[in-house]
């Protein structure tokens, strides 16, 4: 196979990144909830295809128009209060409130609204995500409706103590499951992880209704079960107790798509007598009337479920359905995402007896967007290393087709001889309207233990020395990729010596930034754990990341990659 060279700079995607940009892009579209994007002057900029289902208006009818098209005349007055709180860059989280169709028919919505900020940390827009709650909203003005009924059967009954304390308590009863909904329903929507989700649903139904086992089985298209969690009795007991009576229940779920109660499971299949639930009631899980599992609460002791009890179950698993549907494909973007991501990175570094390389990738977790960071090393034909590393501004499918382009035509123009200055300015070349980047190419020559870099506006490389010196190399730096070049761009170029058993590491922005903190206290939090990393660079590079990334969640990408020079020959005796 022929190296690459500048003339595969303007080479489209091959036909198999290309399905997995259209893949992507077809999950993105597919959420079930409203996704649009508004100016701050209140300017529609994008229309996902759950906006449409939702709101009733195509993506051409939408875009463009302000959006207070979507207000009742009584709700106007919210919008601009809205637009202000993310002008001062705070979150809207689940908003309820009315907004109006095209067909004239107005929908209860939840809204979280969130700022977006350019790549210099100012904001320019709002995204907007919405969910339809209308179904949850008209059943808890059915139960506020019970309520009322109870109270005016009360104020009839006082004449009778007896039927007073029973409306009394009913209507204590009803108020309580209206804050076991909220509770649950809030549960539902504050989690992205399934599986945190499921149990954070269990463990609020289950102290609900007062359970001694509580269970969520989840089916594939097949109606096969697909995951299993469970609360209260020990877990494995718990699962084998529904899987025992489940010819007699779940599956009559499945088959019926409707609340199933048995009152007494004796004699059907419990695993021995006294240690399974006796009294069982399952719900379906359904999104758009297509099942996706089943939500089951059980006692070890025979239980009459009232009705309220049942509705109530049944409402959590309405709500809680659509929350799994959407944990499911957050997870499924997220995985879609990384693999995309990394099907964009080299899949192997070269191997050299002169330096030992290694490099990390850690994708923000954000679900649905691509990152545009990347890094790439290459041996050239006269034994010379080409490191190089950089980040895309902005995230989706766009970032990461400009990192993919950015990346290939360096690594052609390195194959072609060019010094990193030369390579960078003809990079400039290529870059179009709107694509911005940092990077930093470094070429290390093993023959003379030398190393030449140049830095398009990318955080420094960083040396440690064999005594422990750690180093940024602040010189060779011009302006970044879309931005207007200096007038000491093609100079930007330099030369330094590499002592044996020195570490050279570039990484990217995501590494040491953190909100609320300097950048110099990353870049020295990242020099001290460099410096005091051992073993292979392989070790140091997992030491690095550990260190300085942990288990926190990211929220911007994180790309590294480290060479290390062999220590020299101890003298001869």
């Amino acid at each position: 196979m022929r190296p690459e060279t500048s003339e595969d700079v303007e080479r489209l995607p091959d036909d198999a990144r290309t399905r997995e940009l259209l893949e992507l892009a077809a999950i993105v579209e597919s959420s079930e909830d409203a996704i649009l994007s508004k100016d701050l002057d209140g300017r529609i900029r994008s229309w996902n295809a759950g906006a449409e289902r939702l709101y009733g208006y195509s993506r051409e009818a939408a875009v463009g128009r302000h959006i207070s098209m979507l207000a009742p005349p009584e709700r106007a007055d919210e919008i601009p209060m809205i637009i202000e709180r993310v002008r001062r860059g705070e979150r809207v989280e689940h908003f309820e409130t009315l907004r109006r169709r095209r067909d004239g028919r107005d929908v209860y919505v939840s809204l979280t609204v969130s700022p977006v900020r350019d790549e210099d940390g100012t904001i320019v827009a709002a995204s907007v995500i919405a969910r339809d709650v209308t179904g949850r909203q008209e059943a808890e003005a059915a139960l506020r409706a019970s309520q009322l009924r109870l109270r005016e059967a009360l104020d009839e009954s006082r004449s009778s103590h007896v039927a007073a304390e029973t409306a009394r308590r009913e209507a204590e009863a009803l108020t309580q499951r209206l804050r076991d909904i909220h509770k649950v329903v809030d549960v539902a929507f504050s989690h992205s992880s399934l599986d945190d989700l499921l149990h954070g649903l269990l463990r609020h139904v289950h102290e609900s209704l007062e359970s001694d086992a509580t269970a969520i089985m989840l089916v594939d298209d097949d109606q096969r079960f697909e995951q299993r969690v469970a609360v209260g009795l020990a877990k494995k007991a718990t699962i084998a107790v529904f899987a025992a009576v489940g010819q007699s229940l779940i599956h009559r779920v499945v088959e019926r798509h409707a609340p199933i109660v048995l009152d007494d499971t004796a004699g059907l299949g419990q695993p021995a007598p006294g240690r399974g639930v006796r009294s069982v009631v399952g719900v379906p899980l359904l999104v758009h009337g297509q099942l996706i599992g089943t939500l089951c609460t059980g006692q070890l002791e025979p239980r009459i479920f009232t009705r309220d009890e049942i509705q109530l179950l049944q409402l959590v698993a309405d709500h809680a359905a659509v929350a799994i549907d959407n944990a499911r494909l957050y997870e499924q973007t997220q995985s879609v995402a990384e693999a995309l991501q990394r099907s964009l990175l080299p899949k192997n570094l070269p191997s050299s007896s002169a330096a030992s390389i290694a490099a990390r990738y850690l994708p923000a977790q954000r679900g649905m967007e691509i990152g545009g960071d990347w890094y790439d090393a290459v041996e050239l034909p006269d034994g010379r290393l080409a490191l190089t590393i950089g980040d895309v501004v902005g995230h989706g499918i766009e970032a990461a087709a400009a990192m993919g382009k950015f990346r290939h035509a360096l690594r052609g123009f390195a194959l072609e001889g060019l010094d990193p200055s030369s390579a960078i300015e003809r990079l400039r070349r290529v870059v179009e309207e709107d694509d911005m980047a940092t990077l930093l190419y470094l070429l290390f020559d093993p023959a003379t233990l030398s190393a030449r870099f140049s830095s398009a506006g990318h955080p420094p490389p960083l040396v440690v020395r064999p005594d422990g010196t750690p180093t940024y190399l602040e010189e060779g730096r011009t302006t970044p990729l879309g931005a207007p070049a200096d007038a000491s761009s093609e100079d930007a170029e330099v030369e330094i010596m590499i002592e044996p058993g020195s570490l050279i590491v570039l990484y990217t922005d995501g590494l040491v930034e953190r909100r609320g903190f300097s950048i110099d206290v990353g870049l020295e939090r990242l020099a001290a754990v460099a410096t005091a990393a051992q073993g292979t660079v392989e070790e140091q590079l997992s030491t690095i990341i550990a260190e300085l990334v942990g288990r926190e969640r990211r929220t911007d990408d994180v790309a590294l990659i480290a060479l290390k020079v062999p220590a020299a020959d101890p003298p001869q005796a």
